[in-house]
């Protein structure tokens, strides 16, 4: 057991898990995330993509500092890039743009939620970064996907996700 320098109560993450563990805790965490936002797209999908925008840019409309004329564009996009984005994630193919995709989607949502001063929907949008950064910090883990799949039957090196 190694310790960390100056706390005898640390130690290194390899003396606790094997590489098993670890790939099923990143494969699980990957699914929950792909689950999530896909299903958000799709939601939006069946309740029909007008229903959710009209809504959403008007709560923008008076919102000050907000670049108005981008606002529409942004919110008809949303159910697109969570769709696409969520099953990239969810399936395992992709999974380095999925994630990006989705990472840059919520910047923007996350700028929009404080140009609103929504401070209690900024709490629930922040472990998405974090779950984004950890999957994307970890993703050599990422060898129950199609993306680790394909790399073996092609016999190709591993995609960007697996290096």
């Amino acid at each position: 057991m190694r310790r960390a320098r100056g706390c005898a109560c640390v130690t290194s993450l390899e003396s606790y898990t094997t590489r098993r563990d670890a790939v099923t805790a990143y494969t699980l965490l990957r699914l929950g995330l792909g689950f999530s936002i896909f299903f958000h797209g799709v939601q939006r999908w069946v309740i029909g993509i007008a229903n959710f925008a009209r809504p959403e840019i008007a709560a923008f409309s008076h919102v000050a500092g907000m670049p108005h004329a981008l606002v529409p564009l942004v919110v008809y996009l949303i159910p697109v890039v969570e769709t696409i984005a969520g099953a990239s994630i969810l399936v395992g193919l992709a999974t380095y743009y999925g994630l990006l995709a989705e990472g840059v989607l919520m910047l923007v949502l996350i700028f929009g939620t404080c140009m609103q001063g929504a401070w209690a929907v900024l709490a629930m949008q922040m472990p998405y970064p974090i779950i984004i950064f950890l999957l994307l910090m970890t993703s050599k883990l990422n060898v129950v996907s199609l993306d680790a799949l394909l790399a073996r039957r092609t016999g190709e090196p591993p995609s960007r996700d697996q290096r």
